[in-house]
């Protein structure tokens, strides 16, 4: 544990002002659930722990290019209420399409960014998570802004409000990108890796423990 600890600082570590500063919000802490302490490891990036929307996405990426968005991935809704008079039924097609419309547009401009990674803290639509999942790109919605903004940090992604506002130099890049399944306490559990990534401004220390109580000694032990 303090060969890890001591790399996780070495890796976060910065000059300012002509002084290192080391910051231990940079040093995430998870339970892994399984094995000792022995068995921690570090990650080079953060471990979320979330479901994901379908088996369809792809479960190992290395290398990829990441998008961040703080906000739904879907059709905008109108930010006023009005009463619409429908007399003919292919005024409810327009709408219809008006929406599809918009759905298409989030597709191919996230798609022809070549990101093989998309994480927003908003709804993804359906169309969109079925169509990226069939091209190979995985996503990931409903994040916590914080944890978005924890991709960020470690890929070195910029927090986007639009689809509009993705160019090649908003986007990030991680070393590799896991979504793991195993069993803890007759649950199964899933979470996404996020690992291997260059130049990160945070890490995740993964304590090894098979028991909450010996996992939080540990835990505390580290931050002391």
């Amino acid at each position: 544990l303090a060969n890890i600890v001591v790399e996780a600082i070495n890796l976060i570590r910065r000059e300012e002002s002509d002084t290192i500063q080391c910051y231990s919000e940079d040093v995430m802490m998870c339970k892994s659930g399984v094995g000792t302490s022995t068995s921690s490891r570090l990650i080079r990036g953060l471990i979320i722990e979330k479901r994901v929307a379908t088996d369809r996405f792809p479960q190992h990426i290395t290398s990829a290019s990441v998008v961040v968005f703080d906000s739904d991935l879907t059709y905008k809704t109108p930010q006023f209420e009005a009463e619409i008079e429908v007399k003919q039924p292919e005024q409810i097609t327009r709408f219809i399409e008006e929406e599809d419309c918009q759905v298409d547009s989030i597709i191919t401009h996230l798609l022809s960014s070549k990101v093989k990674a998309v994480f927003c803290t908003g709804e993804v639509h359906k169309n969109i998570l079925h169509t990226l999942a069939a091209e190979g790109v995985f996503v990931l919605g409903q994040l916590e802004k914080i944890e978005a903004e924890r991709i960020c940090k470690v890929s070195g992604a910029t927090l986007l409000n639009r689809v509009e506002d993705l160019s090649s130099s908003e986007t990030g890049i991680v070393g590799s990108l896991d979504v793991e399944r195993d069993r803890v306490d007759d649950e199964i559990r899933e979470r996404i890796v996020i690992d291997g990534c260059t130049d990160c401004e945070l890490v995740t220390i993964e304590v090894g423990g098979s028991t909450d109580l010996e996992v939080e000694e540990l835990i505390r032990a580290i931050h002391d």
